[in-house]
């Protein structure tokens, strides 16, 4: 309407709601909601006062746990030496050489690799090269690793509970958790392994109500592939519980379910195998020699010291199994297979597991435990 710029406010708004209000009635609410959020002495509903103290206590819980968590995971730097020697001195050469770092060499002069892939090794060598090599540096990454994770166990779990207060609980048990301080305090490619693994179960809890479902499950994907560069078949371990969490509870209907399940195994062995697919089609006679096998081959690596005949999980009767098949030239190699057999014999090991107790009293009993 054309009103002078002398007319009241008033006059403007009910000029408007009386021309809207011969069409659709939702114009007119529409309007009308217009009117009263600009007319004097209405407001719009707001949040409870107290809203933004909350968020603001929860953020203060939030940084003094992580702050806590970095504290006891780096200090004293010095307690844990070297840690595992054979990790610090890869990451020294990968330090000191961009293709030691690249294939996750022993030595610098590229004679040897070490017994995992690289992924693991490359924040190590990567803070020693800005910081210089020492004990600090080595265990750097392992510690910033460790508080990751427990953030990303508090987002986890205040996603799923709705309640900053349990995710904060929640974070500070796995926190204080004595293998967890033990693993962020330690070189061994562990650290980063349970970082992308608990990341993996994080991204398959926000995909199961979210809109972009498949986006997170190829995040998830991307995840344990990268997992698989750290610690090889252990990584896997997780892809029957993460796919079938997603398959009984997400939101999508089923066939976009399974859609997305197949988005995100192309996510894996994408992530997974281009590291592999490099070493493979690179001249033997030009890289180090691939440790952990008799073969030079870094198939070998995957599936058989880092996958079947590597892990602790199988009974001797599929650890067998695979040898035979091995001798008469039929090497098993399927990654998914190797998860599935996992899985399958979890409760047989857990028995076997139990029986060290007989067998050595409770030191071998401790250590199953941690070995699990």
């Amino acid at each position: 309407p054309q009103c002078s710029r002398d007319e009241p406010v008033e006059n403007l708004t009910t000029t408007a709601v009386r021309e809207k209000s011969g069409e659709h009635g939702q114009d007119r609410r529409m309007v009308a909601l217009a009117v009263l959020s600009t007319s004097p002495g209405i407001s719009a509903p707001r949040r409870p006062a107290n809203a933004a103290s909350h968020r603001a206590t929860n953020g203060v819980g939030l940084g003094a746990l992580l702050g806590a968590t970095a504290l006891l995971y780096l200090w004293p730097s010095s307690a844990s030496g070297w840690s595992n020697e054979y990790y610090a001195a890869a990451a020294q050469a990968g330090a000191q050489s961009w293709k030691a770092f690249f294939f996750g060499s022993l030595d610098a002069g590229n004679a040897i690799t070490v017994d995992k892939p690289p992924l693991g090794l490359w924040p190590m060598a990567l803070s020693a090269r800005l910081l210089g090599l020492s004990p600090f540096s080595v265990l750097l990454p392992q510690a910033l690793a460790g508080v990751a994770t427990v953030a990303l166990v508090v987002s986890a779990v205040r996603h799923l509970t709705d309640s900053p207060r349990l995710g904060l609980l929640a974070g500070g048990i796995f926190a204080l958790t004595p293998v967890s301080v033990l693993v962020f305090r330690y070189n061994n490619p562990d650290a980063l392994l349970i970082f992308l693994l608990v990341a993996a179960a994080g991204a398959t809890t926000r995909a199961l109500d979210s809109e972009r479902a498949g986006a997170w499950m190829v995040g998830v994907g991307v995840l344990v592939g990268l997992g698989f560069l750290t610690k090889m078949g252990e990584a896997l371990m997780v892809v029957p519980a993460l796919s079938l969490t997603y398959l009984t509870f997400s939101a999508a209907p089923l066939l976009r379910r399974a859609k997305h399940l197949l988005g995100a195994a192309a996510a894996l062995v994408f992530s997974a195998g281009w590291w592999v697919a490099i070493v493979m089609i690179w001249p033997a006679a030009s890289r180090p020699w691939i440790g952990g096998t008799t073969t030079n081959s870094v198939m070998d690596l995957a599936f058989g010291y880092n996958g079947v005949e590597g892990s602790p999980a199988l009974t001797p009767q599929l650890r067998g199994w695979h040898l035979a098949a091995e001798s008469r030239g039929q090497r098993l190699r399927p990654a998914v297979g190797d998860g599935i057999a996992l899985a399958a014999s979890g409760s047989t090991a857990a028995l076997r597991r139990s029986a060290a107790i007989d067998e050595g009293g409770i030191r071998n009993l401790v250590g199953s435990v941690l070995d699990w």
